[in-house]
Protein backbone atom coordinates (compact mmCIF):
# COMPACT_ATOMS: atom_id res chain seq x y z
CA UNK A 1 0.00 0.00 0.00
CA UNK A 2 1.25 3.49 -0.88
CA UNK A 3 2.26 5.38 2.28
CA UNK A 4 1.53 8.64 0.45
CA UNK A 5 -2.22 7.90 0.26
CA UNK A 6 -3.54 8.64 3.78
CA UNK A 7 -7.21 8.45 2.73
CA UNK A 8 -6.79 4.85 1.54
CA UNK A 9 -4.96 4.02 4.74
CA UNK A 10 -7.72 5.50 6.92
CA UNK A 11 -10.39 3.58 4.97
CA UNK A 12 -8.37 0.37 5.34
CA UNK A 13 -8.10 0.89 9.09
CA UNK A 14 -11.82 1.60 9.43
CA UNK A 15 -12.96 -1.43 7.41
CA UNK A 16 -10.56 -3.77 9.18
CA UNK A 17 -11.59 -2.52 12.63
CA UNK A 18 -15.22 -3.26 11.74
CA UNK A 19 -14.25 -6.83 10.78
CA UNK A 20 -12.27 -7.12 14.02
CA UNK A 21 -15.42 -6.14 15.94
CA UNK A 22 -17.44 -8.82 14.14
CA UNK A 23 -14.74 -11.45 14.72
CA UNK A 24 -14.61 -10.57 18.42
CA UNK A 25 -18.39 -10.95 18.54
CA UNK A 26 -18.06 -14.52 17.22
CA UNK A 27 -15.30 -15.21 19.74
CA UNK A 28 -17.45 -13.93 22.60
CA UNK A 29 -20.40 -16.01 21.41
CA UNK A 30 -18.20 -19.13 21.42
CA UNK A 31 -16.97 -18.36 24.94
CA UNK A 32 -20.58 -17.94 26.10
CA UNK A 33 -21.46 -21.39 24.68
CA UNK A 34 -23.73 -19.80 22.08
CA UNK A 35 -21.55 -20.11 18.96
CA UNK A 36 -22.70 -18.46 15.76
CA UNK A 37 -23.66 -20.97 13.03
CA UNK A 38 -21.32 -19.32 10.51
CA UNK A 39 -18.52 -17.73 12.53
CA UNK A 40 -15.40 -16.07 11.22
CA UNK A 41 -12.50 -18.54 10.83
CA UNK A 42 -10.55 -19.26 13.99
CA UNK A 43 -12.85 -17.20 16.21
CA UNK A 44 -12.17 -19.47 19.17
CA UNK A 45 -9.95 -19.11 22.26
CA UNK A 46 -6.34 -20.20 22.30
CA UNK A 47 -4.08 -21.40 25.07
CA UNK A 48 -1.50 -19.09 26.65
CA UNK A 49 1.40 -21.43 25.74
CA UNK A 50 0.36 -21.25 22.07
CA UNK A 51 0.29 -17.45 22.14
CA UNK A 52 3.61 -17.26 24.00
CA UNK A 53 5.33 -19.60 21.55
CA UNK A 54 3.90 -17.66 18.61
CA UNK A 55 5.32 -14.36 19.86
CA UNK A 56 8.73 -15.83 20.70
CA UNK A 57 8.98 -17.41 17.26
CA UNK A 58 8.06 -14.15 15.52
CA UNK A 59 10.67 -12.23 17.50
CA UNK A 60 13.35 -14.80 16.70
CA UNK A 61 12.57 -14.56 12.97
CA UNK A 62 12.72 -10.75 13.16
CA UNK A 63 16.06 -10.84 15.00
CA UNK A 64 17.45 -13.22 12.38
CA UNK A 65 16.27 -10.88 9.63
CA UNK A 66 17.75 -7.82 11.33
CA UNK A 67 21.01 -9.59 12.03
CA UNK A 68 21.16 -10.85 8.46
CA UNK A 69 20.65 -7.34 7.07
CA UNK A 70 23.53 -6.07 9.19
CA UNK A 71 25.74 -9.01 8.22
CA UNK A 72 25.32 -8.50 4.48
CA UNK A 73 25.37 -4.72 4.71
CA UNK A 74 21.84 -3.77 3.66
CA UNK A 75 20.47 -2.44 6.97
CA UNK A 76 20.86 1.16 5.75
CA UNK A 77 18.39 0.41 2.93
CA UNK A 78 15.44 0.33 5.32
CA UNK A 79 12.49 2.36 4.01
CA UNK A 80 10.82 5.07 6.06
CA UNK A 81 7.50 4.46 7.80
CA UNK A 82 4.84 6.99 8.74
CA UNK A 83 2.91 6.68 11.98
CA UNK A 84 -0.34 6.27 10.03
CA UNK A 85 1.13 3.45 7.97
CA UNK A 86 2.27 1.81 11.22
CA UNK A 87 -1.39 1.78 12.27
CA UNK A 88 -2.20 0.11 8.94
CA UNK A 89 0.36 -2.61 9.65
CA UNK A 90 -1.29 -3.28 13.00
CA UNK A 91 -4.76 -3.81 11.52
CA UNK A 92 -3.17 -5.73 8.63
CA UNK A 93 -1.91 -8.22 11.20
CA UNK A 94 -5.55 -9.15 11.74
CA UNK A 95 -6.86 -8.72 8.20
CA UNK A 96 -4.11 -10.73 6.51
CA UNK A 97 -4.35 -13.51 9.06
CA UNK A 98 -8.11 -13.73 8.67
CA UNK A 99 -7.74 -14.03 4.90
CA UNK A 100 -4.75 -16.36 4.58
CA UNK A 101 -4.65 -18.34 7.82
CA UNK A 102 -8.44 -18.13 8.08
CA UNK A 103 -10.73 -18.06 5.05
CA UNK A 104 -8.36 -19.43 2.38
CA UNK A 105 -6.95 -22.33 4.37
CA UNK A 106 -10.47 -23.28 5.55
CA UNK A 107 -12.27 -22.87 2.23
CA UNK A 108 -9.74 -24.71 0.07
CA UNK A 109 -10.20 -28.35 1.02
CA UNK A 110 -7.01 -30.32 0.44
CA UNK A 111 -5.42 -33.46 1.80
CA UNK A 112 -2.04 -31.86 1.15
CA UNK A 113 -2.27 -29.17 3.84
CA UNK A 114 1.50 -28.63 4.01
CA UNK A 115 1.74 -28.06 0.25
CA UNK A 116 -1.26 -25.71 0.37
CA UNK A 117 0.34 -23.70 3.18
CA UNK A 118 3.53 -23.37 1.13
CA UNK A 119 1.63 -22.27 -1.98
CA UNK A 120 -0.43 -19.72 -0.04
CA UNK A 121 2.75 -18.46 1.61
CA UNK A 122 4.33 -17.88 -1.78
CA UNK A 123 1.24 -15.94 -2.86
CA UNK A 124 1.31 -14.01 0.43
CA UNK A 125 4.95 -13.10 -0.22
CA UNK A 126 4.38 -12.03 -3.81
CA UNK A 127 1.52 -9.74 -2.78
CA UNK A 128 4.01 -7.66 -0.81
CA UNK A 129 5.63 -5.23 -3.27
CA UNK A 130 9.31 -5.84 -2.71
CA UNK A 131 10.51 -7.80 -5.71
CA UNK A 132 8.21 -5.79 -7.97
CA UNK A 133 7.10 -2.18 -8.29
CA UNK A 134 4.23 -0.39 -10.04
CA UNK A 135 4.47 2.90 -11.91
CA UNK A 136 2.42 5.69 -10.35
CA UNK A 137 0.59 6.28 -13.66
CA UNK A 138 -0.61 2.67 -13.76
CA UNK A 139 -3.84 1.98 -15.67
CA UNK A 140 -5.87 -0.95 -14.34
CA UNK A 141 -6.88 -2.40 -17.70
CA UNK A 142 -3.23 -2.80 -18.69
CA UNK A 143 -1.68 -2.97 -15.23
CA UNK A 144 0.84 -5.65 -16.23
CA UNK A 145 2.60 -3.13 -18.45
CA UNK A 146 3.38 -0.99 -15.41
CA UNK A 147 4.85 -3.73 -13.21
CA UNK A 148 8.64 -3.95 -13.00
CA UNK A 149 10.80 -6.54 -11.30
CA UNK A 150 12.98 -5.28 -8.47
CA UNK A 151 15.46 -8.10 -7.86
CA UNK A 152 17.81 -6.28 -5.50
CA UNK A 153 19.60 -7.96 -2.63
CA UNK A 154 17.42 -6.10 -0.12
CA UNK A 155 14.12 -6.93 -1.85
CA UNK A 156 15.00 -10.61 -2.20
CA UNK A 157 16.18 -10.82 1.40
CA UNK A 158 13.03 -9.13 2.72
CA UNK A 159 10.79 -11.36 0.59
CA UNK A 160 12.55 -14.44 1.94
CA UNK A 161 11.68 -13.45 5.49
CA UNK A 162 8.10 -12.59 4.57
CA UNK A 163 7.88 -16.18 3.28
CA UNK A 164 9.40 -17.54 6.50
CA UNK A 165 6.97 -15.49 8.58
CA UNK A 166 4.01 -16.74 6.56
CA UNK A 167 5.08 -20.35 7.01
CA UNK A 168 5.42 -19.74 10.74
CA UNK A 169 1.94 -18.20 10.89
CA UNK A 170 0.45 -21.22 9.08
CA UNK A 171 2.27 -23.59 11.41
CA UNK A 172 0.80 -21.75 14.40
CA UNK A 173 -2.74 -22.32 13.15
CA UNK A 174 -2.33 -26.10 13.28
CA UNK A 175 0.45 -26.94 15.73
CA UNK A 176 -0.27 -29.16 18.74
CA UNK A 177 -0.39 -26.40 21.36
CA UNK A 178 -3.18 -24.69 19.41
CA UNK A 179 -5.72 -27.44 19.92
CA UNK A 180 -8.69 -25.27 18.92
CA UNK A 181 -6.98 -24.12 15.68
CA UNK A 182 -7.61 -20.53 16.71
CA UNK A 183 -6.03 -17.77 14.61
CA UNK A 184 -5.20 -15.83 17.79
CA UNK A 185 -1.60 -17.17 17.85
CA UNK A 186 -1.22 -16.18 14.18
CA UNK A 187 -2.45 -12.67 14.92
CA UNK A 188 -0.24 -12.40 18.01
CA UNK A 189 2.84 -13.45 16.02
CA UNK A 190 2.01 -11.09 13.14
CA UNK A 191 1.42 -8.18 15.53
CA UNK A 192 4.69 -8.88 17.35
CA UNK A 193 6.58 -8.93 14.06
CA UNK A 194 5.06 -5.67 12.80
CA UNK A 195 5.57 -3.89 16.11
CA UNK A 196 9.16 -5.14 16.16
CA UNK A 197 9.75 -3.77 12.66
CA UNK A 198 8.42 -0.39 13.79
CA UNK A 199 10.72 -0.35 16.81
CA UNK A 200 13.74 -1.21 14.67
CA UNK A 201 12.85 1.51 12.16
CA UNK A 202 12.41 3.99 15.01
CA UNK A 203 15.87 3.12 16.37
CA UNK A 204 17.32 3.61 12.89
CA UNK A 205 15.58 6.97 12.54
CA UNK A 206 13.29 5.73 9.76
CA UNK A 207 9.95 6.71 11.38
CA UNK A 208 8.34 9.96 10.27
CA UNK A 209 5.07 11.66 11.23
CA UNK A 210 3.61 11.99 7.72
Amino acid sequence: MNQEDPLLQIVTIGVTLYIVKEWLSDLKAYQNNTPNPNPYPGAVPSSKPAITISVIGAIIILLLETGGEIAIGISDEQSEMTLLFFMVTLVAAFGEELIFRGFLIDIIKSNQRTLLCILLSIIFTLLHPYIWTIDEEMKWLTFWKFIHLNMTEKSLFTSLFILLNSLWFFYLRFFKFNKTQSIIPCIAAHLSSNIGVFIIKAIQGKVILF
